[in-house]
């Protein structure tokens, strides 16, 4: 009768103890070197596709095998993850990567997958293992180090190391081949009993012990298979490290770049802060150059003899040359006034002069007149002024005709040197082009639409309407072949788009718009709300223009207003003395309401203008055709409440402002819809009413508003644009 499995077992436990001067405890252990399967050492190298290669590239390649083809091409998972499944294609287990130089370390398990891969590794083309790995291995960036060479890699294999993995593995199998049982014990390691043959005997224990030994051998392979496995993964975990500790040394790196950064943010501030105060001083001196410049140029022109002789005019009248390149650009704005005037041409005459002497620009302006006022206006501007010349006996008022076309003998100190000569549309334009063809033809010629003169003629009565089409055809005449022409807004400048295709081939060389910044002297001052009296403001002549000013209307409106809040009181400023009666009757006529008398202001400055503003807690711009608005203009950045009618090239330019998001949307709740008849007084003077009533009685929040649109319209920076046009034409930039 046979033995028992575990009678068996425990014999050949107390045969092999007999024979052992140790007892082998069971225990796992590492598989030992000599049961793993031998590694084949593969060099990994690049290649080129190319038979005929130039020796340059050639060593290109070799530096760039040594420095960037090495084991850090697996620092990419991705890379080594396709790499093992291409070699598992082969039956090889990738068990090792050398350090620096490119050696793979592969382990077979059968003579025949050795065989195939040492009879396969060196063969390129489509298919083959060089083929597969190329596309893993070789990025655009290593091929664009050798000047876009069709890279490949090659594999090199020792043939003594083919032969040398090629025995052991022979060895391996025969091994496995004898009929001997190495061990009983499957989780002890194997050694070999040469006793076993004497005491199985038995047949069935014989077979027992053979399905043993072939477990413990298939065992034994698949510890082999997992320490290679295992070893594979510490290859991987080992990358994983070596980034891991790349990731933290960039983060460190970072951290480190960060802390400079807001350690240096401060200083870099206060550099801008003080770079910005010198830009400021060095601006404000310029500016202060520039005027004691224009200080002296009119000193030395006041020691001129005030009276010539006709022959003696005539002569200085001939034109000279022009400036030669490289000095100062001179500028003549021409126009019957100068000064802190406010309205007409006035205020923007005085603009841009103060802007092209900000930009280095010597600048000449005429006047009719000027009070010693506007003389100090001039001085502190560094404008040099013209002054007619005028015999003390002759007592007529100076009027246009001397500066359009008595200039040579009235005006004999303007330089003959200029630049640029700019006038005024439907004022001094037609001056203007008479000194530039007269005195200085090779200045150039801009001029400044500020009127729509078949919108605005229309309100001015019968003649004025009728003259209307006449006063175009010399707006028109003025700006044939000009150099530039400005319109100020969208409005205007719409208009004479139109307008001057009609003059073909004679059409001014450039139309720009232009946009107006508000005075600094507005944007500075600050208003708030307060008294006992709700004080309601609107600028402008009454008498010949109520209609078109939109009085008549104001009036209405401010009677009908008057019902809700009885302390509102209105204040008119630009009343001539001549005309107090006549202006006071007609708004008194359109009130229609014992509760309020108008306050009507003599013309006056713009510091008048700023000051009325400040005890203001509505501003109103009611005009039926308005081609711009600057008094809305200066309200909004002055940063009180305002109310604009729809038909003025003001609104037009809130409403771009809010499309562009330069402004918030509520802004346009200021504008107030207002027909252009007459016949829709009362319905108009109802809306007015509703809008004017409704601002007052939240005067606190209407102020807050306004202040919130004074920084937008602001910060818009809207004029920027148009401004460096002017720079341009003017030669004063690029």
């Amino acid at each position: 009768m046979a033995q028992s499995k575990f009678a068996l077992i425990q014999e050949a436990k107390k045969r092999q103890a007999g024979n052992s001067s140790q007892n082998i405890v069971p225990q796992k252990q590492r598989v030992p070197e000599d049961a793993l399967p031998p590694e084949l050492l593969v060099k990994v190298k690049l290649g080129i596709m190319s038979k005929e290669t130039a020796r340059d590239l050639v060593q290109k390649v070799v530096h760039a095998e040594k420095k960037l083809f090495t084991d850090e091409v697996f620092s990419d998972l991705t890379r080594l993850s396709q790499t093992l499944s291409v070699f598992k294609e082969y039956k090889a287990q990738v068990y090792s990567i050398g350090s620096g130089c490119f050696i793979l370390g592969l382990v077979f398990l059968q003579i025949s997958d050795v065989d195939t891969f040492y009879h396969e590794h060196y063969k390129i083309g489509p298919g083959t293992l060089s083929e597969k790995l190329t596309g893993i291995l070789i990025s655009d960036s290593l091929r664009s180090k050798v000047n876009g060479a069709d890279l490949i890699v090659r594999f090199h294999v020792k043939h003594e190391d083919y032969l040398r993995v090629r025995r052991r593995l022979e060895k391996a199998q025969e091994k496995e081949s004898r009929p001997l049982l190495n061990s009983l014990d499957l989780a002890a390691t194997r050694t070999q009993d040469s006793n076993f043959a004497d005491w199985a005997t038995d047949t069935n224990t014989k077979q027992l012990v053979l399905k043993m030994k072939q477990k413990s051998q298939a065992l034994t392979g698949l510890e082999a298979k997992h320490e290679i496995a295992q070893r594979q993964v510490e290859l991987q975990e080992g990358m994983v490290r070596g980034l891991q500790g790349k990731v933290k040394e960039l983060t460190e790196k970072q951290e480190t770049a960060q802390k400079v950064l807001l350690d240096n943010k401060k200083e870099i501030e206060d550099l801008t802060g003080a770079n910005k105060g010198m830009e400021e001083t060095i601006e404000g001196l310029l500016a202060e150059k520039t005027k004691l410049t224009n200080k002296l140029a009119m000193m030395e022109s006041e020691r001129l003899p005030r009276t010539r002789a006709a022959g003696e005019a005539t002569s200085a009248s001939k034109p000279t040359e022009p400036t030669p390149a490289g000095q100062e650009t001179s500028v003549l704005l021409v126009n019957d006034v100068y000064g802190a005037f406010f309205g007409g041409t006035s205020t923007v005459n005085r603009q841009v002069a103060q802007f092209l002497l900000r930009h280095g620009a010597t600048v000449h302006c005429t006047a009719l007149q000027a009070s010693e006022e506007n003389k100090r206006c001039a001085t502190e501007d560094g404008v040099i002024l013209h002054l007619p010349i005028q015999n003390p006996r002759d007592k007529r008022t100076p009027s246009l005709e001397w500066l359009t076309f008595d200039h040579t003998t009235r005006y004999q100190d303007i330089p003959h040197d200029l630049k640029c000569i700019v006038g005024h549309a439907g004022v001094t334009s037609k001056a203007a082009k008479n000194m530039q063809q007269d005195r200085c033809p090779h200045a150039k010629l801009f001029l400044f639409n500020h009127d729509m003169p078949e919108d605005t003629e229309y309100y001015k009565g019968a003649q004025k309407a009728m003259a209307a089409g006449k006063t175009k055809q010399d707006i028109l005449e003025d700006a044939m072949n000009a150099d530039a022409v400005f319109s100020l807004g969208s409005r205007i400048y719409d208009h004479f788009e139109v307008t001057y295709k009609s003059l073909g081939d004679s059409k001014p060389r450039e139309h720009l718009m232009f946009l107006p910044r508000p005075s600094s002297l507005f944007e500075a001052i600050s208003v708030r709300p307060g008294g006992g009296e709700k004080v309601v403001l609107t600028v402008g002549r009454v008498t010949e223009v109520e209609k078109l000013e939109g009085h008549d209307l104001v009036a209405r409106a401010i009677g009908e207003a008057a019902e809700k809040i009885p302390n509102v009181k209105l204040r008119v400023r630009g009343i001539d003395e001549d005309v107090w009666e006549a202006s006071k009757k007609i708004l008194e006529e359109n009130l229609h309401s014992g509760r309020i008398k108008p306050t009507l202001l003599p013309c006056g400055t713009q510091e008048d203008i700023a000051q009325d503003m400040q005890q203001a807690h509505l501003v109103l711009m009611p005009s039926r055709a308005e081609p711009f608005g600057m008094i809305g203009l200066e309200a909004i950045a002055a940063g009180v409440p305002v109310l604009i009618s729809d038909k003025s090239g003001l609104a037009d330019m809130i409403k771009d402002l809010i499309m562009g998001g330069k402004c918030h949307a509520d802004m346009r709740h200021r504008i107030v819809r207002t027909s252009v008849r007459e016949s829709d007084l009362d319905e108009d003077a109802k809306r007015w009413a509703e809008k004017i009533v409704d601002t007052l009685e939240y005067s606190e929040l209407e102020f807050e508003r306004a202040a919130e649109y004074k920084k937008q319209l602001l910060e818009s920076k809207y004029w920027e644009e148009s401004h460096q046009n002017l720079l341009r034409v003017c030669e004063l930039i690029e």
